[in-house]
């Protein structure tokens, strides 16, 4: 291991990581020496972002499988699994909480705050016996209240809660548990807006730019590498600023 591959030996798995700001982790935790395992429900999009891992000269596998079903996230027991990344999500357009769907509710559940719970308990096993484990909560800042969003911030607050617990709970294990709450990235999702929704979203940001996925990798690679051994229960916000925003609420309406 040196400075330049501080994950050497480690086995990464990145959840909803075929594409966008999955993607953007695992290329930079393979970028670190990691080995990648590629979660995603898209077998295409699990195959492509490991085959570009691997043609940048990084070692990584696709793993498909839906992690908010329980059976599935129990697999992570039956292998090693030495970073976690808890990043699989689903958002939606805001919405009065009035016009809530049960079913819509219900599967934002199981992804946004289910998924997470269950891959970081089939994994502490494991990571205690060794005395070494990293989990990493990709987290939103609707967490902090966004009108339309009554579900979503709920879910969102909830990973924050569940980072700080289980920080607390494996403290003294050598395990640490963080989470990492993205301002506005650059994805195929944000360039689809129109102009005009962008520039309200960009002048909301202090730094007066959009975040990339790679980005958000370095934030997670900062909690994975070595170095990250003395942070625990803590919540970056890697937004430009974003998170200072003192903007109306009305303002965040829009905001992803």
């Amino acid at each position: 291991m040196d400075s330049e591959t501080p994950l050497d030996g480690r086995v990464a798995v990145v959840t909803g990581a075929g594409r966008g700001i999955g993607a953007g982790i695992a290329s930079v935790l393979a970028g670190a020496g990691a080995h990648v395992v590629v979660n995603d429900l898209d077998a295409d999009a699990a195959a492509e972002q490991t085959s570009t891992i691997l043609a940048s000269g990084g070692s990584a596998e696709a793993w498909v499988g839906d992690v908010s079903d329980p059976h599935v996230s129990e697999q992570l027991a039956h292998r090693r699994v030495d970073i976690l990344v808890n990043n699989a999500g689903i958002g939606h357009d805001p919405t009065p909480v009035t016009e809530l769907r049960p079913a819509d509710v219900e599967l934002r559940w199981r992804v946004n705050l289910r998924a997470p719970l269950w891959c970081s308990r089939a994994v502490v096993r494991q990571m205690t016996e060794r005395r070494w484990g990293r989990i990493v909560m990709i987290g939103s800042r609707s967490w902090l209240g966004a009108s339309g969003q009554a579900d979503y911030a709920a879910l969102k607050a909830g990973v924050v809660g569940l980072t700080r617990s289980l920080a607390l709970e494996l403290a003294p294990t050598g395990v640490t548990v963080n989470a990492v709450v993205p301002g506005s990235i650059v994805t195929p999702a944000l360039e689809a807006l129109p102009a005009s929704t962008r520039a309200a979203l960009l002048a909301r940001h202090p730094a007066q730019r959009f975040g990339t996925a790679a980005d958000i990798g370095r934030a997670v690679l900062a909690f994975a590498a070595p170095g990250g051994r003395g942070m625990t229960g803590q919540v970056l916000h890697v937004c430009g600023g974003r998170s200072l925003y003192g903007g109306p609420v009305e303002a965040l309406r829009s905001d992803p």
